[in-house]
């Protein structure tokens, strides 16, 4: 899933403190740089609409970043990894009180695509962004949290959450005693990726120069450093890159949505 982040303002934004989204535009005109602030974990979004074709609307300029969809819980939880989660969800089915920043965002999709393939299940507690989940961490109201490393990383550092999993095929750096799923024995993977588009019509010869310019910010050691310091991995590439990236999440998390028979916006 991912942010697709347009210099073309996107009229009515709907705002979520989530740093990972369902197939979204970045409201305004912010510097790239600007995106990745350390306190930059707000993101204006717009929701997808029917009206919203991301391949039709939009045209690819570049892949920004990337970070893994973490599951985090709190530290007096009976499990201490997803695994141990998985075999305390077998033994006391629906439990878990598992929350996310919104049911259309990748951070709720990946554990409902990841429990479904195991046969188990949790009690999906959606909120209006991640600050309210985090209150609801917080206050023993939920057990279990899909989130990134951006939005949680204080309430791990301070002890009141761990991460039970990764989903990735390497640990993160911020919190290397995290083990990855694919250490604990599920091949499963659910990158949040973050691109830079350009309204449909706007011409390849800019394309392409803007496409230079935002590999060449990414190469910058300090914008690695400020990138990393906030969970985020910079990936540039081609548009074409972009392209088949960004193809390939849609097939992959359409259907999981779909399966959540979600009202569509305005309903």
């Amino acid at each position: 899933m991912s942010h697709v982040a347009s210099p073309q303002s996107c009229a009515d934004p709907v705002e979520h403190d989530h740093a990972a989204g369902h197939l979204a535009a970045l409201h305004g005109s912010e510097a790239l740089v600007d995106v990745f602030q350390p306190d930059a974990t707000r993101h204006h979004i717009v929701e997808v609409q029917p009206a919203l074709h991301v391949e039709l609307d939009f045209t690819a300029v570049s892949q920004v970043a990337y970070q893994p969809t973490i599951i985090v819980g709190r530290t007096e939880l009976p499990y201490k990894n997803i695994k141990e989660m998985v075999d305390y969800a077998r033994a006391n089915p629906g439990a878990i009180n598992r929350g996310s920043p919104g049911a259309a965002i990748l951070s709720n999709l990946a554990p409902v695509a990841f429990e479904k393939s195991l046969g188990i299940r949790t009690n999906h507690i959606p909120f209006n962004g991640d600050a309210p989940a985090i209150q609801a961490m917080l206050s023993n109201s939920i057990d279990v949290y899909g989130t990134s490393i951006t939005s949680s990383l204080p309430h791990i550092k301070s002890g009141k959450f761990r991460v039970l999993g990764v989903m990735d095929t390497k640990r993160l750096p911020q919190v290397p005693e995290a083990l990855t799923f694919k250490e604990l024995g599920y091949e499963f993977e659910a990158p949040l990726r973050y691109y830079l588009s350009a309204p449909a019509a706007t011409p390849k010869d800019v394309v392409s120069r803007l496409n230079k310019s935002i590999n060449d910010v990414l190469a910058d050691p300090a914008f690695i450093e400020r990138a990393r310091a906030i969970g985020m991995e910079p990936q540039g590439g081609t548009p074409e890159d972009m392209e088949r990236l960004l193809n390939a999440e849609i097939a992959r998390w359409n259907p999981v949505v779909k399966s959540l028979n979600l009202p569509k916006a305005g309903q």
